[in-house]
């Protein structure tokens, strides 16, 4: 808000503000973060399909996504709280043979995810909610792919999950990566005041309190 002067009035200058509202396009680049950071999970630099395109395909336009530039070291950084993990190929990009958790794969983005991992011969778990398997049910084709019910805040269905999943293992060997999709816009409306505090308990638990139960 600004505050500039009007006309006098009861002897002096009376101050007047003047609103100026910044209209801000926040749908497109919030999907474009959104699907930076799932990207960047896998370590894969590739282009979505828009609507209407190839099988999978959800976006209105087509979406190039990558992981971030390098962070620019001359701007103010945080001190590291913690050391960088140090397990072998903890940060490889996710590749031939790897395999790969995708949580809320039900989701129109963990669709598209779970898509361009088998098309790089990924074996993948799609993780999706109870009754919510027809969006990934389609990419079974591949035998590359196994569905994983699983309900994200629930502790008992992601204890169910856990050991269905290592059943599915067998031989041992870890999952190489893990990819939470937590995307999405919830309920209707952008105002604060008209959104429901069930709504937004829902929409923080599938972003911060899935991810640690799981």
């Amino acid at each position: 808000a600004q505050v500039v002067g009007s006309g006098a009035q009861g002897g002096g200058m009376r101050p007047k503000p003047v609103v100026v509202l910044l209209a801000v396009a926040v749908g497109n680049a919030w999907l474009a973060t959104q699907a930076r950071v799932d990207w960047c999970a896998v370590g894969a630099t590739a282009t979505l399909g828009a609507r209407g395109g190839a099988a999978g395909a959800w976006l209105r336009h087509e979406l190039t996504v990558s992981p971030p530039a390098p962070a620019d070291r001359r701007r103010p950084r945080l001190r590291r709280a913690a050391s960088p993990l140090q397990q072998p190929g903890a940060s490889a990009p996710a590749q031939e043979g790897s395999r790969v958790l995708v949580v809320e794969a039900c989701q129109p983005l963990g669709t598209e995810l779970v898509r361009q991992l088998l098309g790089r011969g990924c074996q993948v778990f799609a993780a999706h909610r109870p009754g919510r398997e027809e969006a990934v049910a389609p990419l079974q084709r591949s035998g590359e792919l196994r569905l994983l019910p699983l309900d994200a805040l629930d502790e008992a269905s992601v204890v169910a999950a856990a050991g269905r999943l290592r059943d599915a293992l067998g031989d041992g060997a870890p999952l190489t990566h893990i990819v939470h999709c937590a995307a999405g816009i919830a309920h209707d409306g952008w105002e604060l005041k008209a959104a429901e505090g069930s709504a937004l308990q829902e929409a923080l638990g599938s972003a911060a309190v899935a991810p640690v139960l799981v």
